[in-house]
């Protein structure tokens, strides 16, 4: 039976247009699992749209619609983005959905009953863009007015009866967890920046109900209240998979803990609440944690982060007038690292589809297939015999090249593991160059060097697969090879007796400037 791998994407807010950063995490998310599906895994993706709380309803009268009707608008767009990108996906959970909505009213109810929700009166500062609590101390201060310190939004004041979750009973276990487990959270600097800011001063306990907010997950049996938002968000991850859960028996067999690692794609901003408020409900349900919180940092431009008043935010649709959806997200996780803020430019992304798939990867397919059919019209015949101490070299580089791509993803260092593939093609572009391949008159030894170039596109393009199948697949096909798979890698006798057809147009045209 084929081991299990989960992997999800921040349950995005259904309150308006996704953006790039957006499309960022997806495409983070879809890549491992893709990797994860070519190692042998059975891999399952998570996404989906968090469609409750204060901000969608007041969004929603603002455009004269009830919420639901909103909330519907709004996740056909996400759909027809990850259409348009060809980010398929294993379950999309909607918080409207009634299985979730039942789903965490069972959790409310068993949080309660185990003592870690109580009753109590919450004052303090409330923020509706972010559907977040903080308290004064959290906030920065500006002229007697707080305001949130990642989006900068204006808290409001509120006082009101609520039910509270026991945040504070759970701080010196999770301590311990993280210091046990020191890959759970992905980023380092993540994990200190949390001990500073939440731990060192005091993890307070959690307001996880509002009285007066009528769009979310009521809570008929406790004074009409309703669920807040990030109790009801997280658990996504969870009541997709509400038909195996026993809440009573969290630890009986289901995909969640059958999986052997659980992966959670979130952007540094909402950190907080999967690296704290995620472990901690888990544990007062006795439920699995997962693996590994996969952080990554923000998507900027050249004027610096995004937003309406700066007119910078980026649609991704927009791209499409321009580029190719597989070259966009090849960009993403070839050239971004998770760990810091980066500049997204069209400039930048323009000059990696010409230096990389035009002049490299591209070229090297076009000059071997040139060479192929100029000399071998009945193909070519794999003889170790005919390999030279050159040859082997880069038979070892090609397999290294695969073992440290694999590694790297493996850890989820994307931009590391890409990078390793393009290098490979600089290199075997060099090889090309260092044999002389076109003045080879010894047909034996030039077979073999071009087995050798065919074996290193084929490992190049098997590791592309996991970022760009469509066009992936038709340069396999046309190298007449049936399938794409890391086992074929090692069999180098694959490119046997196959013969080969013209490439009439490059798979890469340059783009004009």
């Amino acid at each position: 039976m084929a081991k299990k791998f989960y992997i999800t994407t921040p349950i995005y807010y259904a309150s308006g247009n996704l953006h790039i950063g957006h499309l960022y995490s997806s495409t983070l998310a879809w890549v491992v699992r893709n990797f994860k599906k070519m190692q042998g895994f059975d891999a399952l993706m998570l996404t989906g749209s968090d469609e409750h709380g204060h901000k969608i309803s007041r969004l929603a009268a603002q455009s004269d619609l009830d919420p639901q009707t909103f909330v519907d608008q709004n996740v056909e767009k996400f759909k027809i983005l990850w259409q348009k990108f060809g980010i398929d996906y294993d379950y999309f959970l909607r918080t409207t959905s009634q299985s979730h909505k039942n789903f965490v009213k069972k959790i409310f109810n068993k949080m309660y009953e185990n003592n870690d929700i109580f009753q109590g009166q919450y004052q303090g500062l409330y923020s509706v863009s972010d559907e977040e609590f903080l308290s004064q101390v959290q906030c920065i201060e500006k002229n007697n007015e707080f305001f949130h310190p990642v989006s900068g939004a204006k808290m409001e004041l509120v006082e009101e009866k609520s039910y509270f979750f026991a945040i504070s009973k759970f701080q010196k276990w999770l301590e311990n967890y993280l210091d046990a487990n020191p890959n759970f959270i992905s980023d380092k600097k993540i994990a200190n920046e949390l001990r500073q800011n939440f731990f060192q001063k005091g993890l307070e306990d959690l307001s996880v109900s509002r009285k007066n907010l009528k769009w979310g997950i009521n809570l008929e049996k406790f004074q009409d209240q309703t669920i807040y938002v990030w109790l009801d968000a997280l658990f996504s991850y969870l009541s997709i998979f509400d038909d195996q859960i026993n809440i009573d028996s969290p630890q009986s067999q289901n995909f969640w803990n059958q999986a052997e690692e659980i992966v959670h794609v979130v952007g540094k901003e909402i950190a907080r609440f999967h690296c704290i408020y995620w472990p901690i409900f888990l544990k007062s349900l006795n439920f699995r944690l997962p693996s590994t919180i996969l952080t990554h940092g923000w998507l900027i431009t050249p004027e610096g982060k995004m937003s309406k008043s700066k007119g910078n935010v980026i649609n991704p649709l927009e791209l499409l007038d321009e580029f190719d959806a597989e070259i966009i997200k090849f960009y993403f996780v070839s050239q971004i690292s998770a760990e810091n803020d980066s500049i997204f430019d069209k400039k930048l992304l323009e000059s990696l589809y010409n230096s990389f798939f035009v002049n490299t990867y591209g070229n090297l397919i076009s000059r071997t297939i040139a060479l192929v059919l100029k000399y071998f019209n009945n193909g070519l015949k794999f003889n170790i015999e005919n390999l030279d101490w050159i040859d082997i070299s880069f038979y070892e580089k090609i397999l290294v090249s695969f073992d440290s791509f694999s590694e790297n993803l493996s850890n989820f260092q994307l931009e590391k593991g890409f990078k390793l593939i393009i290098e490979l093609a600089k290199n075997l572009n060099g090889y090309f160059d260092i044999k002389q391949l076109w003045n080879e008159k010894n047909l034996d030894k030039l077979g073999a060097s071009l087995l050798l170039v065919l074996n290193g596109i084929y490992t190049i393009s098997a590791c592309l697969n996991c970022v760009m199948p469509k066009t992936v697949g038709k340069i396999i096909d046309f190298l007449g090879i049936k399938t794409t798979s890391f086992e074929l890698i090692t069999k180098l006798d694959k490119f046997d007796n196959i013969i080969f057809e013209k490439l009439e147009k490059p798979f890469f045209p340059r783009k004009k400037s």
